[in-house]
């Protein structure tokens, strides 16, 4: 990312049948666009305005999966009512072009790419990313700048990456996952354990081993303390019908046929309000419409499990 020049990421993928790539977006949008301050994402291939019969489409990309397109409204509402701080540079290499010209490079960066599949070396740890933004000058050597203690957010023993703004932790333990903290959005990705995940005044537990859990505020400007309506997004794993994998999950056996299959999400989650304000939790349908079901909540907390409710969408609404 070069310095006061814009930046995007083109024809980005996780590809099927891995089959945890509902990750994917959550971390170009938290870490890519938020963090870092990219400016335009362009995933590949997004045939469609809605969801796909099959995982696949256009081979094995394919934006409108649900495993894709069904996280958009969360993270784009995010990322529009910029929820997730861009950081300010913490490292940027300065060129100059007067060295390039005589083959003089002071940076080393590789890129090794077999197929869609690429692999970046370089100087600069790539851990750095999940810390702050990362940058390039040209012909500007004021503007270089070292970020000497950047170990201090990188925990390598308890494996732990924190974001300079806060709002972003990721832990590389095991098979690993990271949170958002943010007064808009809250939320977690990746492979957790069944603890308590406390993210400012919400907490989060689930009994998934995988998933995908975001609250977002509906109100613009509006943080999740005080929001009047909130929706919470949950996504696991997504399969065809009859789609097989060998034992060890390594190796896919039969693809199956339509339709698309989605792992439930179960997760109980309490929301600290003060006295008086009691929520209504609604069920939504595909296309975010309310169902005209709801879901009972206790003393501000409320158990919900995909597999009861078949739905990926809910709302939660505060009144007096």
């Amino acid at each position: 990312q070069v310095a006061d020049r814009p930046f995007q990421i083109s024809e980005w993928m996780a590809l099927i049948p891995n089959q945890w790539t509902a990750e994917s977006s959550p971390i170009i949008a938290a870490y890519g666009m938020g963090l870092q301050g990219w400016d335009a994402s362009y995933a590949f291939a997004m045939d469609y305005d809605h969801f796909t019969p099959t995982i696949q489409s256009h081979g094995v990309y394919n934006v409108t999966s649900p495993t894709q397109l069904a996280l958009y409204p969360a993270l784009a509402s995010m990322i529009y009512n910029n929820d997730i701080k861009e950081s300010k540079t913490i490292l940027n290499r300065n060129i100059d072009t007067n060295d390039l010209k005589q083959g003089r490079v002071n940076i080393t960066d590789k890129t090794a790419q077999q197929s869609d599949v690429k692999r970046f070396d370089a100087e600069v740890p790539s851990q750095l990313l999940a810390v702050g933004k990362t940058a390039l000058s040209f012909n500007n050597p004021a503007s270089k700048k070292r970020m000497e203690n950047y170990q201090r957010f990188i925990d390598t023993i308890g494996k732990v990456i924190k974001s300079v703004t806060g709002q972003l932790l990721w832990n590389y333990s095991g098979k690993g996952y990271f949170t958002i903290n943010a007064p808009g959005t809250k939320g977690i990705v990746g492979f957790m354990d069944s603890g308590i995940y406390q993210l400012g005044e919400i907490s989060l537990q689930t009994t998934n081993d995988f998933a995908v859990i975001l609250l977002t505020s509906l109100q613009q400007e509006t943080p999740l303390a005080t929001a009047k309506r909130i929706l919470l997004t949950v996504m696991a794993r997504a399969e065809n019908t009859g789609m097989q994998y060998s034992d060890a999950h390594t190796e896919l056996l039969q693809l199956g046929t339509a339709p698309i299959l989605l792992e439930a999400v179960a997760v109980r989650i309490n929301i600290k309000r003060k006295k008086g304000k009691r929520p209504t939790v609604y069920v939504l349908d595909h296309s975010g419409n309310r169902t005209g079901e709801t879901i009972a909540v206790t003393k501000n907390t409320v158990y919900i499990d995909s597999k009861i409710y078949k739905t990926m969408y809910y709302e939660i609404e505060f009144k007096k």
